[in-house]
């Protein structure tokens, strides 16, 4: 993780915690439950700096060993960077089967290309890949048999979850992008079961993220007037 989301959600409690804690005061009550958020929200902040830093050095590694020449290491396993941009372009062309790349999509797509695979990608280059993609009618299995016995073996089931949840992102997984993953986990050799585990926790993880969002929403709204 790079620690934006506690921040964000720190930044939120700490901020929200102070505004209620004078509110509160201001009337004569104690603010306990406020004086709890500034606490929690400030222990947020500090997590996420930290992570940020962790990440940052992390991401700058990946660079050094990529202009290096050196393999990349993500996920569970150590690939190439061009392993690690196929496997972007693999992801794109599962969440992009039902013809469109819908922004919830494009959103938890350059999360995942920033915490799995050392790649910053802006929405320009989301774009162009998603573009290329969709230009070749046979590109995607081509580019699943390039990896085929190349990559570490666990690194094709954590393929699988990572497309899964972004194609999950817009709230739905369709018929073509099922068909996609399935050809995923035949080429890559993954078995039903390990399948339907993958698709399970992805469900999860994004149901996790959309949970987060709402609370964090909710945080910024404030208490709901007595």
């Amino acid at each position: 993780m790079n620690g934006m989301r506690d921040l964000a959600l720190g930044g939120l409690f700490f901020v929200g915690g102070i505004v209620v804690t004078v509110i509160s005061l201001t009337g004569g009550q104690g603010g306990a439950i406020a004086y709890g958020a500034i606490a929690v929200g400030a222990f947020m902040l500090i997590k996420g700096g930290m992570q940020q830093a962790e990440y940052r050095k992390a991401v700058r590694a990946a660079k050094a060993r990529a202009e290096a020449g050196q393999p990349a290491e993500a996920g569970a396993g150590t690939i190439t960077r061009a392993q690690a941009d196929e496997m972007i372009d693999l992801v794109v062309g599962v969440a992009a089967a039902d013809g469109q790349l819908a922004p919830g999509e494009r959103v938890i797509l350059r999360s995942v290309a920033r915490d799995v695979f050392a790649a910053d990608l802006s929405d320009a280059d989301v774009q162009a890949i998603y573009d290329r993609v969709s230009a070749s009618a046979h590109g995607f299995e081509a580019g699943l048999y390039r990896l085929q016995g190349k990559i570490p073996p666990q690194m094709g089931p954590t393929l699988l979850r990572y497309a899964a949840m972004v194609a999950y992102a817009d709230g739905e997984l369709g018929a073509a992008e099922q068909a996609a993953l399935a050809k995923m986990a035949e080429i890559l050799g993954i078995r039903d079961t390990q399948k339907q585990v993958e698709l399970q926790a992805a469900f999860q993880q994004i149901q996790r993220i959309v949970m987060e969002q709402q609370q964090a929403r909710e945080a910024a709204a404030g208490p709901m007037p007595g």
